[in-house]
């Protein structure tokens, strides 16, 4: 990933899951912000273990976390945690 700043808009994501969604009935990323607020983001498979999501606006600095949540067969669960900074502007 590259690095983010405050007001950033339309930035896409992706994670691996390490995991076959193919047969996913259901999933999404959730992105926890340095607030503790979580957004659930409507995602997109693009290959047998990545999704894509775009967060609207990066709205708050210091570090997020991002995981895909899925339900796969009969578990349902969290994947690995992903985290990025986002910065003040001209930092």
């Amino acid at each position: 990933m590259s690095k983010f700043y405050l007001g950033d808009a339309n930035t896409e994501i992706e994670l691996d899951s390490q995991t076959d969604l193919s047969s996913a009935s259901d999933y999404e990323i959730r992105v926890l912000k340095p607030s503790g607020a979580v957004l659930s983001l409507v995602s997109t498979i693009v290959s047998l273990t990545k999704l894509k999501a775009t967060i609207t606006e990066l709205d708050e600095i210091g570090t997020w976390k991002a995981q895909i949540w899925a339900n796969v067969g009969t578990w349902s669960g969290l994947g690995e945690t992903y985290k990025f900074k986002v910065y003040d502007p001209y930092k």
